[in-house]
Formats: C-alpha cells, sequence, structure tokens
C-alpha cells in the first residue's frame, strides 16, 4: 500500500480568508443571518454552498486522518435522532444554529482570549456535538429554543471535548453571536466541614478588594432615601396633577388668522398656552399643606442659559423637567433599591409592569436575562410593597404623560425627557445624585452611583438584620402576613437556610476582620489575649501589620470559620469556642453550653469594642440615672432596681466612663462595681 502523500497548509491563504470573513460580519451580523445568508457565508468560507452539508477543503486540513472525507464532511444526518426526517422543521431549525455555531467559531475570537478557530479544530467541534444536538432535538420546544433545552447539570456530566463546546457557546451567546445558550442550572453549597488546613499554605481565601460593585455607603443610602420619600410621597403627586391637567390643553397646531404652523412653532405655542395651568397651581403634599419648598437643598439649573430651578415652577417647560430630573429618579432609586433589579431588568419594563393581584396585592412583571440562556430573556414576577407600589404608578403616569408630549410611540417606562427610552441607568442616577449635591458622600475610592450597586446595597441590609430576616423579608416580598414570608420562602426551601447560615459566619468573619485590624485598640478581659495571638500570626508570616488577606485568614481561624465569635451586647463580643468540650465559661455554669444572655461582666473571653461604643454608654448611662432618680423619688421599687441594672451593665465596660461616674451619689448607693471573674475553670 503506498504511501499518502503529505498535504501542506497554505496558511497565508487560510489567514488572509478569516482576515476577510472577520471583517465581513459581526456577531450581531451572523446572529441576525437567515438561511441565504448563512449558505453565501459557508461559501466565503470555502465549506461549499450545500445545505446542510459542510466540505472542509484538504488544502485547509492538516496531514494525517483530517484529510479523510470522512473527518472533512459534516452532514445533517449525522445530528439527527433516529427517524427525524432531513426536511422536518425541527432539523432545519438545528443545521440553522449548527451551521451558526460554525461561523461563529471560524470568523470570531474563542473564549479565554483565544484566536479564531482553525477548521480543523471546527470540524472537531461539530463532530463532538452530534450527541449534544441528538438530546436537544429529543426535548420538546417548551424547554428552550435550541442550545437551552440542555442544562448546567448535564454539561458537567459530558466529556471534555464536550465542554468545551460548552464553553463555546457560552462566549459566543455572551458575544451576540447565537440566539441563547445551555441553561444554567443554579446551586447553592452546603454548608462546608472544618477544613484540614495541614500541609495547605496560608491565605488560601481570596479577598476582592475592588471596590466598583462595593455596598453604597449607609449615610449616602440614609440621606438619599429621605430625599427621595419626600419627593415620592409629596412632591410627585402634585407635580403630576399639574402636568396631567396642562396636557388636557389642546395642541396649539394654527396661528390667529388659520395659517398652520411648523412642528416647532406649534410647539412653542403650545406651551405657552400651558404655562398659566403651572403658573397658578396650588402646590399642596400629601396632607394638603401647601408646598412652599422641597426641605433639601437642590442643585438645578436651566441648560441654555444656565440660570437655577426655583421651586415652585412657573412654566410647563420647568414642570417637565423637574420631574425629569428629580421625581424619575426618585421612582428609579426606590425601585432599584427595593427590588435589586439589574439593569437589563429594569430598563426591559414597560408601563404595563404593574398587575393587581386578586388578594389585592400588587405584583411587578418584568423580564430577567442572566443566566437564562434564552434570547429575550424569561418573564419573572414579584410582590412589590406599598412605597415601590407608588413608586411605579407614578412612573407610569409620568411616562405616559411624557409620551403624550413628546409624540413618543412605545411602552418603555423608564424613558428621558428627549429620547424615547433609556438603555442605562447610570447616568440619570448620577445626575440626581449630583442635583442632590451628595457626591461626597459616596467617598473618593468610589464615587459613582452604578445601579448595581444598589442590588450589593439590598443584599448587606438584609444580611445585617438577620435577626429580623422574617420582617425584613416580609416587607421587600410585599406580605401582609409574616408566617406567609415564612412558610412559603424560609422554610419552604432548604437552600435559603444554607445561605442564611453561609452569610452569617461570613457576617461574623468580617466582624472579626474589623477588630483584628484595630486590636491594639480592643479593651475587656479577652482583649490582651487577641493581641498576643496577633503578634504570634504576624512575626510567623514575618508582616509589620494586618493587609486585608491576612487579617481574613486569621480572623476564619480565631472565629473557627464564622462559628464561634458573637455580639452579645453593643460593643461587647464573645470568643469563646462554643464547644463545652473546648472552654467552660461563667455563662455555661450549670448548663450543657453557652448563654450569652448570661453574659458575665470581666470573663475572659469578652472583649470590649471602643469608639462610638464608650459614648453610647457615657449617654446611656446618663439617661439610666435620671430615671433611676425619678424611681426613688416615685418610690417605685421596681423601677429602681431595673434602671439600676441598666446602670450597672454600662457603667463597668470601660474604665474611663467608670471613672467619670465613680463618685455621683446614685452610683455610690445603688450601683456597686460586679465581681471580677479572673478564671473560669474547666
Amino acid at each position: 500500500m503506498g504511501k499518502r502523500n503529505q498535504v501542506s497548509q497554505p496558511q497565508a491563504y487560510e489567514e488572509q480568508l478569516r482576515t476577510n470573513a472577520t471583517l465581513g460580519w459581526t456577531a450581531a451580523e451572523i446572529l441576525r443571518a437567515d438561511r441565504d445568508q448563512l449558505l453565501t457565508i459557508q461559501h466565503r468560507l470555502g465549506l461549499g454552498n450545500q445545505w446542510g452539508c459542510l466540505e472542509f477543503p484538504s488544502a485547509f486540513m492538516p496531514s494525517g486522518s483530517s484529510q479523510y472525507k470522512s473527518n472533512r464532511v459534516i452532514r445533517l444526518a449525522g445530528f439527527l435522532p433516529f427517524g427525524m426526517a432531513l426536511d422536518a422543521t425541527e432539523a432545519k431549525q438545528a443545521w440553522t444554529e449548527i451551521l451558526r455555531f460554525a461561523v461563529a467559531r471560524l470568523t470570531l475570537f474563542g473564549p479565554r482570549r483565544a484566536g479564531i478557530s482553525s477548521y480543523n479544530t471546527c470540524a472537531g467541534d461539530l463532530r463532538n456535538v452530534r450527541p449534544i444536538v441528538r438530546v436537544i432535538l429529543q426535548r420538546p420546544v417548551e424547554k428552550g429554543y435550541f442550545w437551552s433545552r440542555v442544562d448546567d447539570e448535564e454539561r458537567r456530566g459530558s466529556s471534555n471535548a464536550a465542554k468545551a463546546i460548552f464553553s463555546a457557546i457560552r462566549h459566543y451567546h455572551r458575544i451576540g453571536a447565537l440566539p441563547d445558550m445551555f441553561c444554567v442550572t443554579k446551586t447553592i453549597e452546603a454548608d462546608e466541614p472544618e477544613r484540614d488546613r495541614s500541609g495547605q499554605p496560608d491565605h488560601e481565601a481570596p479577598v476582592n478588594e475592588d471596590k466598583k460593585w462595593q455596598p453604597l455607603p449607609m449615610e449616602f443610602v440614609a440621606q438619599m432615601g429621605w430625599r427621595s420619600l419626600r419627593l415620592i410621597k409629596s412632591i410627585a403627586p402634585t407635580l403630576l396633577d399639574a402636568l396631567e391637567t396642562s396636557l388636557d390643553i389642546p395642541e396649539v397646531i394654527h396661528s390667529a388668522d388659520g395659517v398652520a404652523l411648523d412642528e416647532r412653532e406649534a410647539r412653542a405655542r403650545t406651551r405657552q398656552a400651558r404655562n398659566p395651568v403651572i403658573a397658578g397651581w396650588q402646590w399642596k403634599d400629601e396632607r394638603g399643606e401647601l408646598l412652599h419648598d422641597l426641605e433639601f437643598d437642590y442643585f438645578l439649573s436651566v441648560r441654555r442659559t444656565g440660570s437655577a430651578f426655583v421651586w415652585p415652577p412657573r412654566t410647563f417647560a420647568q414642570a417637565m423637567a423637574f420631574a425629569h430630573r428629580l421625581v424619575k429618579p426618585a421612582h428609579l432609586w426606590m425601585v432599584l433599591l427595593g427590588n435589586g433589579s439589574r439593569n437589563s431588568e429594569a430598563t426591559s419594563m414597560r408601563d404595563d409592569c404593574l398587575v393587581q393581584a386578586a388578594n389585592g396585592n400588587f405584583c411587578w412583571k418584568g423580564r430577567t436575562f442572566k443566566m437564562t440562556g434564552i434570547t429575550g430573556g424569561r418573564e419573572t414576577d414579584a410582590i412589590v410593597p406599598e412605597i415601590i407600589t407608588q413608586s411605579l404608578v407614578q412612573q407610569i403616569r409620568l411616562a405616559r404623560l411624557t409620551k403624550m408630549d413628546k409624540g413618543f410611540k412605545g411602552n418603555a417606562l423608564w424613558i428621558g425627557a428627549t429620547v424615547e427610552e433609556m438603555h442605562s441607568l447610570s447616568e440619570p442616577l448620577n445626575r440626581y445624585v449630583d442635583a442632590l449635591g451628595l457626591r461626597h458622600l459616596l467617598g473618593e475610592d468610589n464615587p459613582s452611583c452604578h445601579e448595581h450597586r444598589f442590588r450589593k446595597t439590598l443584599a448587606k441590609i438584609v444580611a445585617l438584620a438577620l435577626t429580623n430576616a422574617i420582617l425584613i423579608l416580609k416587607d421587600c416580598f410585599g406580605h401582609t402576613d409574616a408566617v406567609m414570608t415564612l412558610l412559603s420562602y424560609i422554610t419552604a426551601d432548604p437552600t435559603i437556610a444554607q445561605e442564611v447560615i453561609k452569610v452569617q459566619k461570613e457576617l461574623t468573619i468580617m466582624m472579626a476582620v474589623d477588630v483584628i485590624t484595630n486590636h491594639k485598640d480592643a479593651d475587656g478581659p479577652g482583649a490582651a489575649g487577641l493581641r498576643q495571638r496577633a503578634d504570634d500570626y504576624l512575626k510567623r508570616i514575618g508582616k509589620p501589620k494586618f493587609k486585608p488577606q491576612d487579617a481574613y485568614e486569621f480572623a476564619r481561624r480565631e472565629t473557627f470559620d464564622g462559628r464561634a465569635w458573637m455580639m452579645v451586647a453593643p460593643g461587647m463580643l464573645c470568643t469563646a469556642p462554643h464547644d463545652v468540650t473546648q472552654v467552660s465559661t461563667a455563662c455555661a455554669m450549670g448548663q450543657r453550653r453557652h448563654n450569652s444572655a448570661n453574659c458575665k461582666t470581666g470573663c475572659e473571653w469578652q472583649i470590649l469594642l471602643k469608639g462610638y461604643y464608650v459614648t453610647q454608654a457615657d449617654d446611656t448611662i446618663d439617661y439610666s440615672l435620671k430615671n433611676l432618680q425619678r424611681a426613688i423619688d416615685a418610690d417605685e421599687e421596681a423601677m429602681v432596681a431595673f434602671w439600676a441594672g441598666q446602670a450597672k451593665a454600662w457603667l463597668y465596660r470601660y474604665d474611663e466612663v467608670a471613672e467619670k461616674w465613680k463618685d455621683h451619689p446614685l452610683v455610690v448607693m445603688h450601683v456597686p462595681r460586679p465581681r471580677q471573674i479572673v478564671k473560669v475553670a474547666a
């Protein structure tokens, strides 16, 4: 048998062909291409012009088995399950998406910074994708458009070659060349056991120091929040009423002598006719009281002249400017903070998004796109609380009035004063921040009010309120009964409990990180031991002070991966390991476990935080002693004991506070120093 001739691959011609293809078709054009256009691209790529058949020229393939015709020719029949006809609708759809994938593979850059695929790689991918396509064609259409009929669990159980194909499909879908991708199955990791650290390097847990998507500062949220509430509840209703009444005046399209006006002149005269309504409007808040001012500073100016807007508006144009530059972003602020919507979810909201359910609650209907793998996303709904309902109702009104004024025909909810639909929410949000003069509260490190930070902020608010999670989620979901939140959401899905445990552990670790980073300022009986362990750890790693990752790793060890430390009172931490086989404390005497409600002053595991808590202790003692004196004057024995106990609980936490109040007559008579606990025997 003769030796097979070695065929060289003409690299220059192939590179030129791919360059022409890359310049000729973008990802969006590949996505929109129909059968005829795909055949044209197929022909230009040198793959033939026959529908249902791709033939990779031997000149483009490397020597060896790739030269065999069976490896160079890809036919539709090889992708179809047994019994499916080549002219079936499902078969035609399958080949369209297979061909679209092949075109993207040969003309667009691949995943993980890979270059354009070679012809041999593309042919191999098409051979490996055959079993996946057979599975897809056996799934009902309701499962998804095409690639989305396969889920993430099936991808995980596939071969390495199939996993590489899934990665490529995901990449080309994300850059807009494919209509969908496999469905991602949301998973929540269960509680992890203690990690065996023997033989493992330190600092294994990464710390994300990127502040781009960090939560908004709480002071900023508070200041923006009350101003937004003021605009939503008091300003927006009367402003929208005024605009609505103004728009009842018909458009002026003819001059006094009956001559038709051009569009620009007609618009100017129409607004002039509507100005008296705004100038004579009685501006009143929700209580019916006159609105003389907004009760907060704002910085709005006329863009043409630079003159400042002053409440109340005097013309129709000023009223519309107030609505779009203050009221609309206030609505947006409340919706994003309450629902945590992504930018794509919020901008896809339409003017019919608010639906009232049979029980009287309002439901927000929209679309979500992330991790759905479906072009156009999937429908979602959520029950919304009263304030968000009011915000959406008023924004629907504002959008309708703007469309009437501008002649817009769309159904978008978030529209601009001059554009029919907004696609990015960061710009109006940042203009809103500047209009209220609160940019300085965002800080210099991360001064942008990006819409994604609202999701982080909502997560932080709920996480910090885990002790009241039921009530928080009840308000967030718009439930009228906390039992519904508990049964339908918290206990119905066990993964939520797992998430709560994970978040609680992370919060404990982060609390410990703050204490450890400033461990030299810690106080209390347990502070000395903590400082000694921290100094020993720094010596062991050879660093003079804690960096974020070092503090995080040390905090995980100190808190037993978030299971040990707890805040037993404002500024008071219990750092005892919560295992009776390791330590016994005063609060555990006579019991089988720790009882934070029985925390004893002077316990060797107690750490006291300074700063704000010292001021709080001083203020609380002053308040308690005043009430103690009133109880003594009224001869109320029970209240005397109560307020004396309150003062005692705060007085001896900090030496400087105790020194200040030690000679007070009420302290001398009623607030004795508690017995110090030096050591508790195991």
